[in-house]
């Protein structure tokens, strides 16, 4: 693992993690490229980034659904592949994809501890947006800020919001925002807002444009910059990972620096501090990279 890195065994995991996913994405014709940080590191350090967390690839929609449905099916069992229906007080909208055995611990910060909070890959799905309408503005403004609500449905449900360190008025406007949306389902409430996210995505023709919804940022500001061209997803190009090739987007400078700015260099000394740690538990985090069946 690279010397910058800050805890060896936590990106050596991750790397064979996305080793694994490659393996099943190759082996089931699922387009996929490295996102956000992790592709950041392949192209300015070929390799993690010392001080990142975790992972992160991305899929179109189609292929990202295709993904759901093989993905628990041929991972290697040493995996969790979590997502808002995997565990009650799961939260995110982002699907991640577990180490067992392993454990990520920030220092004054509590976890749920009825959910995984093992080591992580983030797998985002990328949807068509429509940026040139009102309607498509409007849509992205929705997906961006309705999350929040399935957000605040999920962690009320688990009664977080009561016990983590805030102040009692913030506390008791959350516990009044979530008394009508205890009412709904979380399992209509996700379906719900699948269909708002995959709206374009359903149409037959090709807008053009694609985004990852399910992490929109609330601000115009920010969600403008994190819309790409289709042709990113369909033309793909290769980089060095740690000495592993990964597929990337053929106009992955553009991609970088709508989401980084002056992505070739790295951030001041101060902040580049991982601030966790990881316990593992015995979990196999060297497994050679291979799809097996269960």
């Amino acid at each position: 693992m690279h010397e910058t890195s800050q805890n060896p065994a936590l990106h050596q995991s991750l790397l064979q993690m996305l080793r694994d996913l490659d393996a099943l994405c190759v082996a089931q014709q699922l387009p996929y490229q490295l996102a956000a940080g992790t592709l950041l590191g392949a192209i300015r350090e070929q390799n993690l980034i010392g001080w990142d967390k975790d992972a992160d690839i991305c899929l179109l929609r189609s292929d990202f659904d295709q993904f759901m449905r093989v993905a628990e099916v041929y991972l290697p069992v040493h995996y969790f592949l979590q997502h808002h229906a995997s565990e009650p007080a799961f939260y995110s909208l982002v699907t991640k994809l577990r180490l067992n055995g392993s454990r990520r611990i920030t220092d004054g910060v509590t976890k749920s501890s009825s959910m995984h909070e093992g080591i992580a890959v983030d797998i985002f799905p990328f949807d068509a947006v429509q940026p040139a309408t009102l309607v498509g503005r409007v849509h992205m403004w929705l997906c961006a800020n309705i999350n929040i609500f399935l957000v605040l449905r999920t962690v009320g449900e688990d009664q977080r919001l009561w016990s983590i360190n805030r102040s009692k008025w913030q506390q008791l406007i959350a516990w009044l925002a979530y008394q009508p949306l205890r009412l709904i389902s979380k399992k209509r409430f996700m379906k719900s807002y699948y269909w708002l996210v995959t709206y374009y995505s359903r149409k037959a023709q090709p807008t053009g444009f694609v985004a990852c919804l399910v992490s929109m940022p609330r601000s115009a500001a920010k969600r403008l910059p994190r819309i790409r061209p289709l042709h990113s997803f369909t033309q793909l190009t290769s980089a060095t990972l740690a000495g592993y090739c990964f597929p990337v987007p053929h106009n992955y400078h553009d991609v970088l620096t709508n989401l980084y700015g002056d992505y070739r260099s790295p951030p001041p000394v101060a902040e580049r501090q991982l601030g966790m740690r990881v316990e593992f538990d015995g979990a196999p985090t060297n497994a050679a990279a291979t799809v097996v069946p269960r």
